[in-house]
């Protein structure tokens, strides 16, 4: 990955501008602010625009406070050339690429520039053991975004884009999950690489009442994940029938299951639910904790 460009070195006749895309083309969004974050989330973006078949949409949203107090008076043009000289490595790239100065608050602005795109990717920085840090712009872009996003986690120069490895799916019966388990097996299928479906359970800290005396109750949640497991991979077998498919019913909590199988992964899809004013309330208490923790890229899909 090359460090983005210094748009005060590049004269602005150098710059030129790029078409957008046809209304129907398929269209990956990346959100940019000259971060080398953002920058690790473009490769990743570039990436899978290839893998979609898809033109690239680099987007950074701006206002005053973001830009020299010398290049108020041209502020729209500084901010034009801005973006597209900080993003002119992936020009060069095959796929048709625009890039966007959009002036307003950042996470609606990204929000309404994703709107029909087959992907938005935002960036998330690390914060040691404690997860990663998602900043305003990627909460409310996760929250109130209803194009499938992916949040990148911090990279540098070096940190390789990892296509290769399984993509690991939180399943759990729900629409949302379904939902995120056909894109899981499309984006397989663009990877050729398998796919994990996970279901985390919790045996009960007590039994109140009597127990039943064929079964323990661990078995007897054990047996029900291992059906709901079953019957979502069954449901979907017309999706993606050429991608090698394994469903696993884990003994811990949904998040740490999703988490422990995402070690070996390349990439984690979660479902989640509508929208709402937090966070948490819109990816629900699993998907939050994995986007936070998650050590790959992870997608929330609605």
């Amino acid at each position: 990955m090359r460090a983005p460009h210094d748009p005060a070195a590049t004269p602005l006749e150098e710059i030129g501008t790029t078409p957008r895309s046809e209304p129907d083309a398929p269209r990956v969004v990346v959100a940019v602010d000259g971060s080398a974050t953002a920058a690790h989330a473009l490769e990743v973006a570039r990436a899978e625009a290839e893998l979609m078949g898809a033109s690239l949409e680099i987007v950074w949203a701006w206002t005053l406070e973001a830009i020299p107090s010398v290049a108020h008076h041209t502020s729209h043009t500084w901010a034009d050339a801005h973006v597209a000289a900080w993003a002119a490595p992936a020009l060069a790239g095959p796929r048709q690429v625009t890039t966007r100065a959009l002036w307003g608050a950042p996470g609606p602005k990204i929000v309404e520039a994703a709107d029909g795109a087959a992907l938005v990717v935002v960036g998330a920085r690390a914060l040691g053991d404690l997860g990663f840090h998602l900043g305003s712009v990627s909460r409310y872009v996760l929250d109130h975004c209803t194009m499938p996003v992916m949040v990148v986690r911090d990279g540098t120069e070096a940190s390789p884009v990892d296509l290769g490895g399984p993509i690991v799916v939180g399943i759990d019966g729900s629409t949302p999950s379904r939902r995120a388990l056909d894109w899981a097996l499309r984006e397989a299928a663009r990877r050729q690489v398998d796919v994990v479906a996970v279901h985390g359970w919790e045996a009960p800290a007590a039994m109140v009442g009597p127990v039943p005396t064929t079964m323990q109750p661990a078995n007897v949640l054990a047996s029900a994940s291992e059906r709901l497991v079953a019957a979502e991979l069954d449901a979907m077998q017309a999706v993606a029938p050429t991608v090698r498919r394994e469903g696993r019913a884990l003994c811990r909590g949904g998040s740490q299951a999703i988490l422990d199988e995402a070690a070996t992964s390349s990439l984690v899809v979660v479902g989640c639910r509508g929208r709402g004013s937090l966070l948490h309330r819109a990816l629900g208490s699993v998907s939050h904790q994995v986007v936070a923790h998650s050590p790959v890229p992870v997608v929330a899909v609605r």
